[in-house]
């Protein structure tokens, strides 16, 4: 089989995060070189940072992942994130599934 390159592992790095309902896709940067991914940015949880990793490790051609992604909240492009689990109640009250 014929190796991919590194634009078309990044191409469907993106596309796999996009369609992760989990992971803030927004705050997150992909590059791609020699088969290696390196993830950067920010997300407010330890499990949408695992998702991302997991998501992008698991594409054919990746040779490594490596992880610069930082947990926490506030900071860079963290405003306006829903968490997909939190759903407003009709008295506005916030609750989880």
């Amino acid at each position: 089989m014929a190796r991919l390159r590194d634009d078309q592992i990044a191409a469907q790095a993106l596309m796999r995060l996009a369609w992760d309902a989990w992971v803030p896709r927004e705050r997150l940067r992909v590059t791609v070189q020699q088969g290696r991914i390196t993830l950067a940015g920010q997300v407010e949880r330890d499990e949408q940072k695992a998702a991302a990793l997991e998501d992008v490790g698991r594409l054919f051609g990746v040779r490594s992942v490596s992880d610069r992604i930082t947990v926490g909240r506030g900071g860079k492009g963290t405003k306006g994130f829903k968490d997909p689990k939190e759903v407003k109640s009709p008295k506005g009250n916030k609750r989880l599934q």
